[in-house]
């Protein structure tokens, strides 16, 4: 029963201090409450052995240690919820610091209804949002993800989110930056209303730090979108001469992309993809679902994996690149993208 240090096996290494410490009572410092190991209190482990604290941990640890680490890590995943919505399916090497945190993600009826949207931009979202989760997982995140048909219509974002916070007895609401103001808002709201901390992540999806942007909207009279892309290109040193000078002397080529499409020239077609194994099923989804939204589901043809959009991308550098500076603004009845990269969907 002497003062002792214990180091207790976890991913932080937390080391405690006891004296006359049972296993329960370090399980009531560390987690606020009792773990039962098959049904039953620690406490009885230490009760039916009265041998001393250090040869607790050492002995009776060692069956009980998997589950005494996995109760600790739990608990201090589910601590922390991260928010992550349809739309912000960031690189997974930006969710590095996150491996602690329960991912939620949620296929929300309200969201894929408050205006109808095109069916192709949700066979984009649903489709794309489970093949993330997979990819979250494989990657050793715990992810609770709920599909469209899991829920009634009737629940909310924030009904089915308050479900979860009380499920794993979350503390930390987190969300990266969002886009959406009104979204923004419902968060705060959600994280009073559940006494949560809630923190915003920096978004990848944004170029330009609020803050920046803050500053740079406060030195302008009248704020212009020309003015903005001088100082986006000073800012991130893109296309300037070392003197400061943008290349090729003018700031703007924009005159330069009126040409007409000659009727020779060839039309690139669009790729196509097919790895993403919940397409199918989603678009048959999307059209039992939203059967009145506009849209075919039969032609879509978007990427809706990371690694799809890479090849979309490089695709329109190789094959339309060239061209597209010339013909930007042509309209043609032979191609709906002539030789636009179609960006905004990806």
């Amino acid at each position: 029963y002497k003062r002792q240090e214990v180091s207790v096996p976890s991913r932080t290494g937390i080391t405690v201090s006891i004296r006359k410490l049972s296993i329960c009572t370090l399980s009531q410092a560390l987690f606020g409450r009792t773990m039962l190991i098959r049904g039953l209190p620690l406490i009885r482990c230490i009760y039916a052995t009265r041998v001393p604290a250090s040869q607790v941990v050492t002995g009776l640890l060692d069956p009980i240690q998997k589950a005494f680490t996995d109760e600790f890590l739990s608990m201090e995943t589910h601590r922390k919820v991260l928010v992550i919505l349809g739309n912000q399916l960031v690189p997974l090497d930006r969710l590095k610091r996150q491996k602690n945190s329960l991912i939620y993600m949620t296929e929300d009826f309200g969201a894929c209804t408050y205006v109808r949207h095109h069916k192709h931009k949700l066979v984009l979202i649903l489709s794309a949002m489970r093949a993330y989760a997979d990819k979250l997982r494989e990657a050793g995140h715990t992810v609770h993800y709920e599909r469209l048909e899991d829920n009634p219509r009737h629940l909310t974002f924030s009904d089915k989110l308050a479900a979860v916070v009380q499920k794993y007895q979350c503390r930390r609401l987190l969300h990266f930056e969002m886009q959406d103001k009104s979204m923004d808002r419902r968060m705060r709201k959600f994280a009073q209303r559940h006494s949560l901390q809630r923190a915003a992540l920096l978004s990848p999806m944004f170029l330009t730090p609020r803050e920046e942007f803050a500053n740079w909207r406060a030195e302008q009279m009248s704020p212009r979108m020309a003015e903005f892309y001088k100082w986006q290109r000073r800012r991130m040193n893109i296309l300037m001469t070392d003197s400061g000078k943008p290349l090729g002397g003018r700031w703007s080529f924009d005159t330069d992309n009126r040409k007409r499409l000659p009727p020779g020239v060839a039309l690139p077609d669009l790729p196509v993809y097919d790895s993403n194994p919940y397409v199918a099923g989603v678009k048959q989804l999307v059209n039992r679902c939203f059967a009145d939204h506009p849209g075919d589901v039969s032609n879509f043809m978007l990427p809706t994996t990371r690694d799809e959009a890479h090849q979309w991308l490089r695709d329109f550098l190789e094959q339309r690149f060239t061209n597209f500076g010339h013909y930007e603004d042509a309209l043609t009845t032979r191609s709906d993208h002539v030789f636009h990269l179609s960006l905004i969907h990806i």
